[in-house]
C-alpha cells in the first residue's frame, strides 16, 4: 500500500514538475486573465448592492456597495488591469501591487462584513426590520481573491526562475565570444 502511495507521489511530483516547465507558455496568461477577472469583479461588485433591507416580506431598500466605501473597491478594481498587464512582462513589482491591492480589497470586504445587518434609522420606523447581504459581498470576495492568487502565484513563480547569465559569464575561461 505505501509503495503504492509513494509510486502515486512521484508520478503527481512529475507532472507538478512538467507543469512548472511549461508555465511560462500556459500558466502566467491564465493568472493573467485571472487578475483581470477579478479586478473586473472589484468594479462590478462596487456598484452592486452590498446590504438589502427587508421589512417583512417586501424589500424597502438597497445599499450600494459604492456608497458605502467611496467606490475605493472599483478604482481598486480599474488599478489592477495595468498591474496585471505589467506583471504579465514579469515586473515583480506589479505583481507585489497585486497582492497588496488583494489585500486592502479583503480589509474593505471585513470591514463591510461587519456593517452588513445594520438596519441604521429604520429600526425605529419599522417593525420586522432585517438587512442581509447582497451581490456585491461575493464579488468582492471572489474578485479579490483572484487577484491575491495571481499575484502571489506570480510573485512565487518569478523567484524560482534561474537568473539569466551574461554570454560573456558563460564562455569558458580565457576564451573570447568576439573574434
Amino acid at each position: 500500500m505505501r509503495s503504492l502511495q509513494r509510486a502515486a507521489r512521484a508520478q503527481l511530483i512529475q507532472i507538478l514538475r512538467a507543469l512548472l516547465r511549461t508555465a511560462p507558455v500556459l500558466v502566467r496568461p491564465a493568472l493573467a486573465v485571472a487578475a483581470m477577472a477579478g479586478g473586473t469583479l472589484l468594479v462590478v461588485g462596487d456598484l452592486s448592492s452590498i446590504r438589502i433591507i427587508d421589512v417583512g416580506t417586501s424589500t424597502l431598500t438597497e445599499v450600494n456597495a459604492g456608497t458605502e466605501d467611496s467606490y475605493l473597491a472599483a478604482l481598486m478594481g480599474v488599478v489592477v488591469a495595468p498591474l496585471a498587464l505589467a506583471a504579465f512582462r514579469s515586473h515583480r513589482l506589479a505583481m507585489t501591487g497585486l497582492v497588496l491591492i488583494a489585500v486592502l480589497a479583503l480589509a474593505l470586504v471585513g470591514y463591510d462584513l461587519s456593517h452588513i445587518h445594520d438596519v441604521g434609522l429604520l429600526a425605529a420606523r419599522y417593525e420586522n426590520v432585517r438587512a442581509h447581504a447582497g451581490p456585491a459581498l461575493t464579488l468582492q470576495l471572489i474578485g479579490s481573491l483572484l487577484v491575491l492568487t495571481s499575484g502571489w502565484c506570480q510573485l512565487v513563480w518569478s523567484h524560482r526562475r534561474p537568473v539569466r547569465q551574461p554570454a560573456a559569464a558563460l564562455a569558458a575561461p580565457g576564451t573570447s565570444l568576439h573574434r
